[in-house]
């Protein structure tokens, strides 16, 4: 049995649904999250996941333009057109389907999606998204919340801003428009949690129906926050094997629907600070399969014994 047999990797459905492997372009429309003006999150440095390629006040076709670009060089041509960065809902006005309608005329577009926050989720836009998306029903529409967590003294701690109660009206507003994918961000080993609230955290948001899951361990960024945080009281951050067991008691948890997108983070290396795990993620996976297969772990497996 092989990696992909034992978890659904995004990889995995977009071959299945489109019939080739479809790569990602992260996308910025130049809104600034709301939430830096309250602090921001502890984790979050400006441009550390953005990915090389995504220039500073390029326009979106331009953006695209430079991302098809990095992804011809993994021999890929079709993708999904990503808005990613900051928060993407956080504009008003109807100028913002627009914008992120722009990808999908092309026919290596696969769909789209677009990444807020809970309490930035608005019934009017997902109208009025929604409606724009019927000229473009073969193409795929995913909305991705940033939770982190199912824990409030977890949210407190990343000063994220909005509670629980707050993404669960998003979740109950998104069931109701079918037309969207609904997909959440996780973060894994935050000070104070441990594997078995990381679990009821996995759990609770696969109860809430969301079917497309992104799961980041911690990483401390250079100057952010979280970096002072560690600065002052060095918390515990897990290895990349114990990082992987962690994942081995967690997959079985997740039903076996739910797409996998990410399973750990990716910061820059240059910003980051803590963990430097200094290990490919080619080598990440071959170590994930080999402790699956070990262990005869896979996704979905408690979920349906």
């Amino acid at each position: 049995m092989s990696l992909d047999e034992r978890i659904n990797l995004f990889r995995i459905y977009a071959r299945e649904r489109w019939g080739h492997t479809v790569g990602k372009i992260s996308l910025d429309i130049g809104v600034r999250c709301p939430n830096r003006d309250r602090g921001g999150c502890v984790y979050c440095g400006l441009g550390s996941f953005a990915p090389y390629y995504l220039t500073k006040g390029a326009t979106i076709p331009e953006q695209i333009a430079q991302g098809k670009t990095y992804l011809k060089r993994l021999g890929m041509a079709y993708y999904l057109a990503c808005f990613q960065q900051e928060t993407s809902t956080a504009e008003d006005g109807a100028g913002l389907s627009e914008k992120l309608l722009q990808p999908l005329s092309d026919p290596l577009c696969m769909g789209l999606s677009v990444s807020t926050r809970p309490d930035y989720l608005h019934e009017d836009f997902l109208a009025r998204f929604g409606q724009a998306l019927n000229s473009y029903p073969d193409k795929m529409a995913l909305i991705e919340l940033g939770l982190q967590s199912a824990h409030e003294r977890s949210l407190v701690f990343l000063n994220r801003n909005h509670s629980l109660d707050d993404f669960d009206q998003a979740a109950e507003l998104l069931r109701k428009y079918p037309r969207f994918a609904m997909g959440v961000h996780l973060i894994l080993g935050i000070p104070g949690e441990n594997l078995t609230d990381m679990r009821q955290t996995v759990e609770y948001v696969c109860q809430r129906g969301f079917n497309h899951l992104k799961l980041h361990h911690l990483q401390v960024v250079k100057d952010t926050p979280l970096h002072a945080l560690y600065n002052a009281k060095p918390f515990y951050m897990p290895g990349p094997d114990e990082y992987l067991g962690w994942l081995g008691e967690l997959l079985p948890w997740i039903p076996g629907h739910v797409i996998i997108h990410r399973l750990w983070s990716t910061c820059k290396p240059n910003m980051l600070f803590q963990p430097r795990w200094q290990v490919e993620s080619t080598l990440l996976y071959n170590r994930l399969y080999e402790y699956l297969e070990k262990n005869n772990i896979h996704q979905g497996q408690k979920v349906y014994p």
